[in-house]
Parts: C-alpha cells; structure tokens; sequence
C-alpha cells in the first residue's frame, strides 16, 4: 500500500514555508518519492537532473488560496466510528482519497480525509472538507467541482480534475450512509 504523505508535508512544507519556491520543489521530490508527480501531458516545465527528468508546475500558477489549503490543509485524517466510509481513486497509479463522515440530526457533523496526489488533489480535498461541514445531506450532495475551485478562487486549468476526486469522495460516502441506512 502507498503511504499517505499528507501530514509530513504539510510539516516539512511550513518550515520551508519563506521561499515557496523552494517549498514546491520540495514538495515535488516527495510527491517524485512516493510516484505522484504530475503526468507529462501536465508539465509546463521540464529539467534533466542526472538521469532523471523532473517536471513540474510553476509555483505562480497557484493561487494563496490554493496554496494555504495546500501547506495548510484541513481536517486531514480518520473519523472515529464513521457513519461512512470510502476510498476513491487508483492508489497504485494516481490521486486517491479515502475520505469518512460522521452525520448528526441529518447535517454532516464531521469529515476528515487522507488524500495522495498533487497540490491540487490536496488543496481542493482540504476546501471540500470547509465546505461541506455543517451541510445537510442534500445539501452535500449538489456541492459540485466548480463550487470547490470557486472556493479557493481559482485553480490552474489543467488541475481542475482534481477538484474532481474529493466530491466523488463525499457524493459516494453519503450513498454509501443512504445505503446503510435503508438496510
């Protein structure tokens, strides 16, 4: 199983936090350790380093938003006793999310999720979670990827996918708690 990343990032990332530049080449080797590094067709840069070809996004395609959610993101982790519970993604080659809830008197009382994938898988993960706390079910479920990107004030084009991973996360989570429910 891939490991999750998120948290000794996020930590390693605020101590590098006073060059960004720096920080998101950081980021990139770990996301290159542990086989998340952006995919070609999305590269805007590329560099040789010895034998190995590093691609990457510029660190000025990103929003603060998108970056604060990034270095800082929230409710990352696991819900004692989920109501809910599910895994997203293809963790053997790409983003993936495990994501699990807690509803209370129909609204969602608590999410939290462990994400592996790029700024953007992680940043709009972290917004989702902002933004679907406190909402009823129905509520939840018309959340929609452009809500999430609308959220962070924006996000590269070629990144808008991965806004993608955490709504299918939560929309599968509440059919998942529907389902439990009716049983």
């Amino acid at each position: 199983m891939v490991p999750f990343f998120i948290a000794n990032i996020s930590v390693v990332l605020q101590i590098r936090h006073k060059s960004n530049h720096i920080s998101i080449i950081l980021a990139n080797s770990i996301c290159r350790y542990y086989n998340c590094i952006t995919s070609k067709k999305y590269a805007k840069e590329e560099r040789n380093l010895g034998e190995e070809t590093v691609q990457e996004l510029s660190i000025f395609e990103y929003g603060q938003n998108v970056l604060d959610h990034f270095l800082n993101p929230r409710n990352v982790g696991k819900v004692e006793n989920p109501d809910a519970e599910v895994k997203v993604g293809d963790p053997s080659c790409g983003d993936y999310i495990e994501l699990s809830l807690r509803i209370d008197q129909g609204k969602i009382a608590e999410l939290k999720y462990k994400v592996f994938g790029c700024v953007g898988a992680i940043s709009t993960s972290s917004a989702l979670s902002e933004l679907a706390l406190g909402k009823t079910m129905e509520e939840a479920m018309e959340i929609t990827d452009d809500e999430v990107i609308a959220y962070l004030k924006g996000i590269p084009e070629n990144k808008r996918h991965c806004s993608l991973l955490g709504v299918r996360g939560l929309h599968e989570a509440l059919r998942q708690y529907r389902s439990n429910k009716n049983s």
